[in-house]
């Protein structure tokens, strides 16, 4: 029986089946796997040939085929980590001894970062007893129990590596230069563009929402903060931008589990209006993603950074522009002039209470912002924003929060000192019921020494 599981895609038509869950004997793995990156990225045919390739390896072993195979598919994944969603499910049937072999077109397809590769070669799938096996590679760990990898095998893992580093450095490269001369081809399309069917990296005008983000400027433009904006497009159930790409099948993202739907807020406002690419200007490549092997994370992992201004790239009238740059620099100027008049809003006034970050809404989860004033107090900022989720609206005084954390402290060391006490009192309570016997036994043996 052969069971195919898959990361979700809308490029693959491999069917996904519930039947891993209800597997309870060991089974063969099938792995399958193609970046991004691939030259076969549009039709996934390199997903369809390993699939015939190492299911016709399984048919032709007498011993293979007599077991349950389960087929795994990462279709658009990167093999420099093992971050990908089918071969952690498989890992985690691999730690609860349900796979007894892993079967994979070549050594790449398992992975490309060879440290990692060699490791579970080496090291993690012999010691939990699974069977590994690299079809082109020829490699079978069966031929080499006891033994590390061959050196062909460990030679060939180690130019997949080199490859998969040296072919990314390109197509960054490549993203650089396309991108420098007007090409759209980083991250997702943002809120107000779309990307036509002849997929040439242009973006044009989505004039379904164009119209609501013309009408944020000219509310902002006229003095209206974001958190206004945000409660009218609320009132009036306009689409938030996530609520937008979800029901035109762009994301896939949770809903809010209260809400029912996603919402406006002010961060959601004040990134449209800081957003540069609504007066035609390609901004991109604001950040960029670095390694984390040399610190606790996870080999492999990698974070996001910021990078400065200065190392952006500025392509000036490369998008058709939604709104004017004049426009944009006036609300922009607005908000500077705001926030200097304002000292709530001005940050740097006081250094941030211990509460920051801490403290959340019941309501909506999101966490509570606090206003610097001179009596300074946390506040839902969602509370007037209409997200239907009936936020509290009152303020929360910082200086009440500590009252209510001193009690508690107070409270909590009351009943450890209490605790200690009763343990200190039921042992003096044991030590005198002890002496007490010692006593009665002593004076017993004394009796009877008497006696006779």
């Amino acid at each position: 029986m052969t069971t195919t599981l898959k990361a979700p895609t809308e490029r693959t038509n491999i069917k996904t089946s519930s039947v891993l869950h209800k597997t309870t004997t060991a089974v063969i793995a099938l792995y399958l796997r193609i970046s991004v990156d691939d030259d076969n990225y549009d039709t996934s045919d390199s997903i369809i040939n390993q699939q015939d390739l190492l299911t016709a390896y399984v048919a032709n072993d007498s011993v293979l085929s007599a077991g349950d195979v389960l087929i795994f598919a990462d279709d658009g994944w990167s093999g420099t980590n093992f971050e990908r969603p089918q071969v952690k499910t498989l890992l985690d049937m691999v730690r609860r001894g349900k796979v007894q072999t892993i079967i994979v077109k070549d050594l790449s397809r398992w992975g490309r970062n060879y440290p990692e590769v060699s490791q579970y070669i080496d090291q993690i799938f012999p010691f939990l007893g699974v069977r590994f096996i690299s079809v082109n590679d020829r490699y079978d760990s069966n031929n080499h129990k006891g033994q590390t990898a061959p050196m062909d095998v460990a030679f060939s893992s180690l130019v997949h590596d080199i490859y998969s580093k040296e072919l990314s450095f390109k197509i960054k490269q490549s993203h650089n230069a396309k991108a420098k001369k007007g090409e759209y081809v980083v991250g997702s399309v943002p809120y107000g563009f779309i990307r036509p069917k002849s997929r040439d990296n242009r973006l044009v005008i989505d004039e379904v929402v164009a119209t609501v983000i013309r009408r944020i400027f000219d509310m902002a433009s006229q003095g209206m903060q974001n958190g206004k904006i945000a409660s009218i497009l609320n009132s009036e159930g306009i689409d938030s931008p996530l609520e937008h790409r979800r029901n035109t099948g762009r994301s896939t993202l949770a809903i809010h589990p209260k809400a029912g739907c996603s919402y406006w807020d002010s961060p959601a406002i004040y990134r449209i209006l800081y957003d540069e690419r609504y007066t035609g200007t390609l901004v991109c490549f604001k950040s960029k993603k670095i390694s984390q092997n040399a610190t606790n994370s996870k080999e492999g992992a990698k974070r996001a950074i910021k990078l400065p201004k200065e190392e952006w790239v500025r392509v000036p009238d490369a998008l058709p522009a939604i709104i004017s740059t004049e426009l944009f620099e006036t609300v922009k100027a607005s908000r500077r002039k705001y926030r200097r008049n304002n000292p709530s809003h001005n940050n740097n006034l006081q250094p941030c209470s211990p509460f920051t970050g801490k403290v959340v809404c019941g309501h909506c989860n999101k966490k509570l912002s606090l206003s610097q004033t001179s009596n300074p107090f946390f506040r839902c900022l969602y509370a007037k924003q209409n997200t239907g989720l009936e936020c509290h609206s009152g303020k929360v005084r910082v200086h009440v929060l500590e009252e209510v954390l001193l009690a508690t402290i107070k409270l909590e060391v009351q009943k450890i000192l209490g605790l200690q006490d009763r343990q200190q009192e039921q042992k003096l309570q044991s030590q005198a019921s002890s002496e007490k016997d010692t006593a009665i036994n002593s004076l017993a043996i004394l009796t009877n020494s008497m006696c006779l």
